[in-house]
Parts: structure tokens; C-alpha cells; sequence
């Protein structure tokens, strides 16, 4: 129903019957609206709408014709002007105002008293003590290629059969967890849930995870489109948590914009969290370039680690930063309402698995712990030869492929990862090499590999004396054999006179 259906204000009107009466009118599809009710603004350039008698204000693409325009010199001006003839117009009726004004929306809170003895629904906790209940966000932050998809993929592997999962309890009870994710294809998925192979489920636990997940790769729709795929998704799946991977697939514009980021999480998210019944983790990027040291962070500063406005982090309840301390270890700071998680403070230590072919976290022991305190004092030092025996001996693979392996397997950032490689270079230990455009067109690629460009032979340039010039000067040089002839025949000719 159009917001300009709606009543008019009790008792307005009935003393100005006759004004009412000869109101304009206009149609808006089928529907007549007096033109008493409105008010309308011009700033030149834009055009704006009030109603008084749903106090709205908005702005309008066109104005119709025969009505008063009230000039303005901003939009904010408009919006004073407008308030002044509400604030008017209720003055003339005040007896009727306190039960009188309409509303988009009433009040449905309690007092402060009524919170305070009213008991806590303990059913709308998701994870931890109230870490992440119904309707509320989660935030997960990580530079690229640290592993958040997989962590996504176990987590929600655990939590689905009611195991806690990185020190975040699911209190027993199995979540039934929707992931959309947009980067992995089937094959990496494969690789990441094969990680079920690594946790010794039972068989009712892997019923359970056949039961109560669904993972879906969508990368085609963002903004506004992704959130009503969303809710599609959670009508045929009605699940407890959704995780999002990554954030920046599907926001739809910059998160840099305040304004886009407001609309994405609060205008089109929560009435969607709130309209199923369940909540959101979303996986997030830090900064691609980082020019800020992080020594010097607080446990607060972490939560404002992923790139784009506060806003998001405002958004989020809970929120978690992944800060790799090298050699494949990772400290997971919870920037926001860690207190509620079975940490160790606000901070708890994670690895890659280091078992050759398994895509798994795991809780890092003691000698890993103190490696990644100790780096964290100082600069994070890096293997070198690690880094050296991921690239290929002979055939060579491209620089992004190589710098993600590095930075996966070494625990490191891109910045650490590309100065590794740099200088395994000016050592000459590892070559830049040239790979030829898989399709045939286009420029080549740019490759890393420890044996150096081949030498390329110089052209031989075509043989001169060879055969071919022989039968050239002997046969196809007409003027030239002619000339040679002239010449014998002058040289008898002088000959003979002299005899």
C-alpha cells in the first residue's frame, strides 16, 4: 500500500470542511490523495515530498503540476521548513496530539525496571555465552590466503553435529548452518570438507552434518539481489547461522561507503536475520595494502582490522581478527565480546595442520605459542628456505599462484611473502620466468622458478653463398650473366685485331 493511502489525522479537515472539500486531488494508481496533506520543495535541482499527515519526508523524481513549490536552498533547509509546518499544525490540534499522531512505527520496549527483572531466552543463544545469538552478526577478518574458507568449512562442520568448534561452544546442540560462499570452486570445497576425515566423526555425527548443512557457491549477484537470494535460500534451508564468504563478493558497491554499508547490513540483512530466526557470520578481508603496524594494537583495535567504514564493525555483535604470526601459526584476537568465549583472555592460538595433504586447524601446542609471542615483539621472521622449496625447480608457475602458496603455508602476509621472494631473486636462487598465454592470445604470464630463463638461439640469417645464390647469380641474373658475356666477347674481339 502507497505511504500516501494512509488516514488523515483525526479531527483535521472537520473544521475546514470546505477547504478539504476543494482540495486538489491526484491519482497515484488508483488511489486519490488530497494535495492539503502534502507539501512540496524545490532546491532547483532536486525535488522533495512531505505528508502531513504521516509526518514522512522523501525526495521525488518529479513534482505534479497545480501545486504550490516552496523554494529551498538545500535539501536540509526543506527538511526545517517541513518540520516547522508539522510543528504548526499540531500546535492548532493540541488536545488530540499525545494518542493522535501517526506512526510509522510504536513503541514496544520496556522500561529499564522491566529488563531488569524480565528473565534472559537463553533459546536465542547460537554460540558461546551469548557470543552470537538470533538476529545479531559476527565479523571474521583475515588477510587473503590464511585460510578463512577452510576455517568456515570446519567450524560450521563442528557446530552442525553440536560440537564447540575454536573454543566457541554450540552448547551441545547441532546448528543447522547454510554457507554462500563466492571464491571456492567444487574442488576446494572438496578439499576443505574433507576435513571431516580428520575430526573421528561417528556415523550419526555425519548424518547429522549431511542433515543440517548446505553449502552454495553464488557469484553472480550482489547488493540488493544477493540479500533476496539470501532469503530464498533461508526459505527452502530455514537455518540457524549463514555464514557469508566474503563480504566484499556481495556488498554490491565500495565499503569504503558509509552510507552503502548502513543500507546493506541494517536496512536489507537484519530484517532478513530477523524475518528467519537466525544469525550471520560473515568472513571479511583485511586492507589489500597495509602502511599501519599493528605492534602497538589494544585488544579494541583489532575489531576495526577489516577494511572498509566503522560501520561494519558497529554492525557487528561479535568479531574476530586472524593475525598470522609465521610458520603456519595464528593468533585470533576476539576484538568484540571475547569475555563470552572459552579463551584465553581475549586471544587464542591456532595452526595449520602440518600433516602433508590435510586442509585442518588446529589448537597450537606450546613450543608454537611461545614462536608466536616471541615474533610478535619483533618482526616476523621469515623461512627463507621454506619459501625456497615452494617454488617449482624447472617448469614454471605464476607469481599469484606462488605468492599465495607462500603465504598459506608460511603464515605470512602478501607484503612479507613478495620481499621473500624478492630476495630469493637478488640471491639468484630463484629466476623470473615467462609463461606463454594459455589461450594462445594476449600478453604472457609472469612466472617464478628456481632454473632460469632458457637462452633463446639467435636467427640464422638467410645463407647468402649457398645454393639457392649460386643458381640466383647463375641463372636468375640476367643483366649480370649478359654483362659477363659483353665482356668475353670484347676481350676476343681486341684479341684477335691484335693478332
Amino acid at each position: 500500500m502507497s505511504t500516501l493511502q494512509k488516514e488523515r489525522l483525526p479531527g483535521e479537515g472537520e473544521s475546514n470542511k470546505e477547504e478539504t472539500e476543494q482540495a486538489l486531488e491526484v491519482n497515484i494508481g488508483s488511489h486519490s490523495v488530497n494535495f492539503d496533506s502534502l507539501v512540496f520543495y524545490t532546491t532547483g535541482r532536486k525535488f522533495f515530498r512531505g505528508n502531513l499527515d504521516t509526518i514522512e519526508f522523501d525526495e521525488v523524481e518529479s513534482l505534479p503540476e497545480g501545486v504550490p513549490i516552496s523554494p529551498a536552498a538545500s535539501e536540509k533547509q526543506a527538511r526545517q521548513q517541513f518540520a516547522a509546518r508539522v510543528s504548526k499544525r499540531f500546535q492548532n490540534n493540541s488536545d488530540e496530539i499525545p494518542d493522535k499522531i501517526p506512526t510509522k512505527r510504536k513503541l514496544q520496549g520496556n522500561s529499564i525496571l522491566d529488563f531488569a527483572n524480565a528473565p534472559i531466552d537463553h533459546s536465542k543463544t547460537l554460540l558461546g555465552d551469548r557470543w552470537l545469538s538470533r538476529e545479531g552478526g559476527a565479523i571474521l577478518v583475515a588477510p587473503s590466503g590464511m585460510g578463512k574458507s577452510s576455517w568456515s568449512v570446519q567450524a560450521a562442520a563442528q557446530w552442525s553435529v553440536g560440537r564447540d568448534a575454536f573454543g566457541i561452544t554450540a552448547h551441545g546442540k547441532p546448528l543447522k548452518i547454510l554457507i554462500v560462499q563466492a571464491e571456492d570452486d567444487d574442488g576446494d570445497c572438496t578439499e576443505m570438507a574433507r576435513v571431516i576425515d580428520h575430526l573421528d566423526f561417528s556415523n550419526h555425527e555425519k548424518n547429522l552434518l549431511a542433515e543440517n548443512t548446505r553449502l552454495e557457491h553464488v557469484n553472480d549477484v550482489s547488493g540488493q539481489a544477493f540479500i533476496e537470494t539470501l532469503d530464498g535460500f533461508l526459505e527452502q534451508f530455514p537455518a540457524d547461522l549463514v555464514i557469508i564468504n566474503p563480504l566484499t563478493s556481495y556488498l554490491g558497491g565500495d565499503e569504503k561507503d558509509t552510507g552503502l554499508c548502513n543500507q546493506f547490513f541494517r536496512n536489507w540483512l537484519n530484517p532478513v536475520l530477523e524475518k528467519r530466526q537466525c544469525a550471520a557470520l560473515i568472513i571479511h578481508h583485511t586492507p589489500k595494502t597495509n602502511f599501519n603496524s599493528t605492534d602497538n594494537y589494544s585488544v579494541a583495535d583489532w575489531q576495526y582490522r577489516g577494511s572498509g567504514v566503522a560501520g561494519i564493525t558497529n554492525w557487528a555483535r561479535a568479531y574476530i581478527t586472524i593475525d598470522p604470526c609465521g610458520d603456519g601459526v595464528f593468533r585470533f584476537i576476539a576484538a568484540k565480546r571475547g569475555q563470552r568465549l572459552d579463551w584465553y583472555g581475549s586471544e587464542r592460538y591456532f595452526s595449520h595442520s602440518k600433516e602433508k595433504g590435510v586442509i585442518k586447524w588446529e589448537d597450537s601446542n606450546e613450543q608454537e605459542i611461545s614462536g608466536a609471542k616471541a615474533s610478535s615483539r619483533g618482526a616476523v621472521q621469515v623461512d627463507l628456505e621454506k619459501v625456497l622449496a615452494i617454488v617449482p625447480a624447472i617448469d614454471p608457475i605464476e607469481k599469484t599462484a606462488v605468492l599465495s602458496k607462500v603465504m598459506r603455508e608460511c603464515g605470512i602476509g602478501d607484503n612479507k611473502a613478495k620481499n621473500a621472494l624478492s630476495e630469493l631473486a637478488a640471491e639468484g636462487k630463484i629466476h623470473h620466468r615467462t609463461i606463454p598465454n594459455p589461450s594462445g592470445k594476449g600478453r604472457s604470464l609472469a612466472g617464478w622458478s628456481k632454473a632460469p630463463e632458457p637462452e633463446v638461439e639467435p636467427e640464422k640469417e638467410p645463407k647468402k653463398n649457398g645454393k639457392k645464390s649460386k643458381k640466383l647469380d647463375g641463372q636468375k641474373n640476367p643483366k649480370k650473366q649478359l654483362d659477363g658475356q659483353s665482356e668475353t666477347a670484347h676481350t676476343t674481339s681486341q684479341s684477335s685485331e691484335e693478332k
